[in-house]
């Protein structure tokens, strides 16, 4: 009533893709990870607006916030924000040691598919999780996804070559995009209108000058305001 909590009921029967449960304690982890200073986590401003995760039973907790906060669900809810760690995997290395953890080339979740094979910069190979709650559901055997390279040859390998089955958000130029699609063999291209907004934001303050060893900090004029 106050807008400073929110509880959560989590879905019971979920485990991790190793099979291990998944519960309270792996919620109220994946906040003393995202706000420990030494993870340098990206996700750590929104999760400091937490001042506490109480856990009711192994399937309920209570976020706490220090101040009413109408985006009370953009911690753990949010697209991007919403991850919840596996404490069994990270909890020893809590703290900068995370950042050469193995889970961070070979990641385990609670989705329908898991981490076969990851080559940085290049592929990441799915197979089906055997141990997804929904047993039915996943459909492909694996999925691969594919980076590196350019959009152009993106757009090539889905309607020319068929190497490709899909290729998302694609910047390619329209005059280059018709010529593919009047040669088109193998697939077509699909324009869907969508609620993502590009923006550019300002740097008022000055990039170049340091100010205990930080940059573009507010008390500094970027110099073409001043």
């Amino acid at each position: 009533a106050d807008g400073k909590s929110v509880t959560y009921k989590l879905k019971q029967g979920v485990t991790w893709s190793d099979g291990e449960p998944f519960t309270a304690e792996d919620v109220k982890f994946t906040w003393q990870f995202a706000t420990n200073a030494d993870v340098a986590s990206t996700t750590f401003a929104t999760y400091s607006l937490i001042s506490d995760v109480e856990i009711v039973d192994d399937h309920t907790v209570t976020l706490k916030f220090a101040e009413p906060n109408p985006g009370w669900f953009t911690p753990f809810a949010a697209a991007y924000y919403g991850a919840v760690l596996p404490q069994h995997l990270l909890k020893d290395v809590l703290g900068a040691a995370a950042r050469n953890a193995p889970f961070n080339l070979n990641p385990v979740g609670t989705g329908p598919y898991k981490v076969k094979e990851f080559r940085p910069g290049d592929t990441v190979l799915y197979e089906v999780n055997e141990n997804y709650r929904e047993a039915d559901k996943p459909f492909f055997s694996t999925v691969e996804l594919k980076g590196g390279g350019d959009a152009v040859a993106a757009a090539r390998a889905v309607l020319q070559t068929g190497e490709t089955d899909y290729s998302w958000n694609l910047q390619v130029e329209k005059s280059v995009l018709d010529q593919m699609k009047t040669a088109a063999t193998t697939g077509r291209v699909q324009v869907n209108p969508g609620l993502s907004v590009e923006q550019l934001l300002v740097n008022f303050a000055d990039p170049n000058t340091e100010v205990d060893g930080a940059r573009s900090e507010p008390s500094t004029k970027h110099p073409f305001f001043s």
